[in-house]
């Protein structure tokens, strides 16, 4: 799958801004079910997102997969689960 680079970064400083504190990545990465580190990874593109984690995120901030996901992204997701 693609990288949600930036947005996941952004999603994380999104939900922060909702709740009015910070929110760190170790909590969002417990909140998940991974390590700190994948999930900074993620945040800055040097791993790929595995569907069930994009799905706990997405579920997590309150998101839509098409919110993390840029246009390429979402194209090739509709062709995988077409």
């Amino acid at each position: 799958m693609g990288r949600i680079v930036s947005k996941a970064r952004q999603a994380r400083l999104n939900y922060a801004q909702r709740l009015g504190r910070d929110v760190s990545i170790q909590e969002v990465a417990t909140a998940v079910g991974i390590t700190r580190a994948a999930l900074r990874k993620i945040e800055i593109g040097e791993v790929s997102v595995s569907f069930p984690l994009l799905a706990r995120l997405c579920e997590f901030y309150g998101l839509q997969p098409g919110d993390l996901l840029t246009y390429e992204e979402r194209r090739a997701l509709r062709m995988a689960l077409a």
